[in-house]
């Protein structure tokens, strides 16, 4: 959906750290900076998720992106 809209997006896959299977999400560049956004697994959170969908970087661990 945001290629769609003219915004950059890569879907990456590969590992999280506290997950032991192969895994995907997004990378989007906002502000010239490119940020990971993982829907995925803030949909497993549920309720009890911060409200924060960019995700530190260091906690995955990227494999292939397209």
């Amino acid at each position: 959906m945001l290629r769609s809209q003219g915004i950059p997006t890569k879907l990456v896959k590969g590992y999280k750290n506290d997950l032991k299977a192969y895994h995907a999400w997004n990378e989007v560049l906002l502000d010239n900076n490119w940020v990971i956004v993982d829907t995925t697994y803030d949909a497993a959170l549920g309720k009890n998720k911060d409200n924060n969908m960019l995700k530190n970087s260091v906690e995955y661990n990227k494999i292939r992106e397209y």
